[in-house]
């Protein structure tokens, strides 16, 4: 209507004036809207301006979704992105054939079905999951306890105080290496520095024994050599079950002129030349290296004296070059009579040891209050008395008592005496033994022969001799103590009074397991009286033999 209020029309008519002109109205606008020629509009059309039905398929120029019915869903549908997941409800299972499924989370609330399911984890208890085995149940065997779970869901179970539950090595590991049952043992040659024969064409021999030790967990035998030229000197190893070819250490044993050698072998480090057995020297782990091993070196050209570093190790005119410096044979092993305790531990309250302990350092002794029956041979420390030790004792009436005494060696003693009574003059006589009192050295020595006097040592150490006689009327008196049949000490005493007077003697002696020693008297000059060195009573006399303690160097 607005653009109808803008429009005005003149007409001409031939020559005549134009007529005025006048605002045009609706009217002609009709009459070209009747044929329209070729519409072009925009917002122009509603679709109130469209009546239903009055569209059809030939008079649209683009592709439309097709349906069954007005309104209906697309019958073929080609898109993509173009339905949004909130136009979209399943009403019945959703089959996408021989394609997959993917997505980052899945939500069902009924049941899942697969072939295989894949996972990175799983969440849940797993108490309703079907087809897994779990072990149930309990050893059947009596002492037995579960060690692990076996391929089929089994329980494996295994003797608790089997020794194969545990490697034998396994004491560090489950002791947080506080013990071990692991050592180390070393055997080196005795005799060092072995000369080497210069170019003779015999060899230097160097041997040794290896004791008993155990099953070796590793070996390693280990040279040091100096020669003028090891280029010329090859090494030989005779182990105790080859005694004609051996091992092949080196040939050579190093480069012209090279003087020093420090080398190990073993499994990582084999010799030149395994044995003759075909044994290597690796396979000795396992086994018991006891025996006789020999290193064998040889040397094959003359020594150049004229050279300077070449004159300690080949002086002029011995026909010597070099030496084997040392060599030793080493072994771990595992013990099973031992153990060693690694650092500053602090072992459990009550600890009970059937075999030998060696403490590599000190020993703390605790305090402690009681003694009883149970405590025999505890020690204890008593800040005003020092180290004690709990030990049985008897009171007045003979009843064991148990007490804490200072720890010190009970005493090993022999005390007696003569009972032969013997009558004037009698000369040389041995003190016999035949009245003994106190004996608690019976591990020590022994009284060989009574009569005689004889004592034989059984175990060597330091002893106290200490004897004295008393006798009435003879003036000359003599008294001398043998060991092994020969005089160590003579003493004399003359009193022509006839008086009562006395011999005595105390002698600390060292002597070996197997010793032997008595004292004799002589008396003379009894003027009629009988010699009283010794008679029935025993009043007259005594010897007592004590061990004060082992020999030491």
């Amino acid at each position: 209507i607005a653009a109808l209020k803008s429009q005005w029309l003149s007409v001409k008519i031939g020559a005549d004036p134009a007529l005025p002109r006048q605002r045009v109205h609706s009217t002609i606008f009709a009459l070209y809207a009747k044929s329209a020629g070729s519409l072009a509009c925009t917002g122009c059309l509603s679709a109130s301006h469209i009546a239903n039905g009055s569209l059809s398929a030939t008079k649209l120029g683009f592709n439309y979704a097709a349906s069954a019915t007005k309104g209906g869903p697309a019958s073929d549908l080609k898109c993509t992105g173009c339905v949004s997941v909130s136009e979209m409800k399943f009403d019945a299972g959703v089959n996408l054939g021989a394609n997959s499924l993917k997505a980052k989370n899945g939500t069902f609330t009924g049941d899942l079905a697969a072939g295989t399911v894949t996972a990175t984890s799983f969440s849940g208890d797993g108490s309703k999951l079907t087809g897994i085995k779990i072990p149930t149940g309990e050893c059947k065997t009596a002492g037995e306890v579960v060690k692990g779970i076996n391929a089929d869901g089994s329980l494996k179970c295994v003797k608790a105080m089997d020794p194969n539950a545990l490697p034998p090595d396994g004491l560090n590991e489950i002791s947080n290496n506080m013990l071990t049952n692991q050592f180390v043992y070393t055997e080196s040659a005795t005799k060092k520095k072995q000369p080497i024969p210069d170019n003779t064409g015999s060899t230097a021999d160097s041997l040794i024994k290896f004791p008993n030790i155990g099953t070796s967990q590793t070996l390693d035998v280990k040279v040091i050599l100096e020669n003028s030229n090891l280029a010329a000197v090859s090494m030989q190893l005779l182990p105790p079950d080859d005694k004609k070819v051996g091992y092949v250490l080196c040939d050579p044993c190093g480069k012209k002129d090279q003087r020093k050698l420090t080398v190990t072998y073993n499994a990582k480090n084999p010799p030149q030349k395994q044995a003759g057995s075909g044994k290597k020297i690796g396979d000795w782990i396992g086994t018991n290296p006891q025996g006789a091993w020999t290193l064998k070196v040889l040397d094959v050209a003359f020594c150049v004296v004229q050279l300077a570093p070449n004159k300690p190790l080949c002086p002029i005119g011995k026909g010597l070059d070099g030496w084997i410096s040392d060599w030793s044979i080493s072994m771990q092993y595992i013990s099973n009579k031992k153990i060693s305790v690694n650092g500053d531990q602090e072992i459990v309250k009550d600890l009970r040891v059937a075999m030998n302990v060696k403490v590599g350092g000190s020993v703390q002794i605790g305090t402690d209050s009681s003694c009883t029956a149970a405590k025999m041979g505890t020690l204890r420390w008593d800040k005003s008395m020092g180290l004690q030790v709990c030990d049985q004792n008897l009171n007045k009436t003979g009843a064991k008592t148990y007490e804490w005494y200072a720890a010190k060696a009970s005493p090993i003693v022999w005390s007696g005496g003569c009972n032969t009574h013997k009558g004037n003059n009698p000369g040389w006589m041995n003190y016999c033994l035949t009245n003994a009192e106190h004996n608690t050295a019976g591990d020590y020595l022994y009284v060989s022969n009574k009569t005689a006097g004889i004592v034989t040592i059984k175990k060597s150490g330091w002893y106290r001799l200490s004897t004295w006689a008393i006798q009435h009327g003879c003036n000359t008196k003599h008294l001398q103590f043998f060991h092994n049949g020969t005089q160590r000490a003579y003493q004399y005493n003359y009193n022509n009074t006839s008086a009562w007077n006395d011999m005595t003697s105390d002698t600390m002696w060292p002597f070996k397991k197997g010793d032997t020693f008595y004292h004799r008297y002589y008396a003379s000059g009894c003027n009629g009286y009988p010699f009283h060195a010794w008679n029935a009573s025993g009043n007259h006399s005594r010897h007592q033999f004590e061990y004060m303690g082992p020999l030491k160097k």
